[in-house]
């Protein structure tokens, strides 16, 4: 709605095919959706240091390589550019309400969407960021209430 040119890339292509349908029609000129990894996109010479910024939001919990990713994102951003990361953190409560709640409880995702031994702690996540010339510039909690709908900052990280 800003002027961005913008990009949605997604590893499964039926991913792709949900976010064009509910793509808002105004937006859909400045908008496209590629089915690729980010390593995949990250192989191309001509998106190497093309793009002003990158949001992965609940990717990472999802992949067996953060350190690679993070190190694709790196190749992909211009020079001071930013990425946005949102991420399950590695605690107790993570796993009863990423998982126990969210999957088994209210069903919001099919069982076994998550692995607990995939959420990372947010110190790790900025060692990898530290160790890909990343520099980090903020790191917040945040936290869901299902009863009001909302998300709100959390000390909690």
């Amino acid at each position: 709605r800003l002027g961005a040119s913008v990009l949605g890339i997604d590893a499964v292509s039926e991913n792709i095919s949900t976010a064009e349908f509910h793509a808002d029609p105004i937006l859909k000129k400045d908008l496209n959706y590629k089915h690729v990894t980010l390593e995949e996109l990250s192989e191309n010479v001509e998106q190497i240091g093309k793009y002003d910024g990158i949001i992965a939001s609940e990717v990472l919990e999802h992949i067996n390589n953060v350190d690679g990713f993070i190190g694709n994102a790196s190749k992909l951003l211009k020079p001071k550019g930013l990425c946005f990361i949102t991420t399950l953190n590695q605690t107790m409560a993570s796993y009863f309400l990423g998982i126990i709640a969210a999957e088994y409880v209210f069903r919001l995702v099919p069982p076994g969407t998550h692995s607990w031994n995939k959420f990372i702690r947010p110190f790790d996540l900025i060692t990898l960021f530290d160790k890909n010339g990343f520099t980090v510039l903020l790191n917040n909690g945040m936290f869901y209430n299902p009863l009001t709908n909302r998300w709100s900052w959390s000390d909690n990280k």
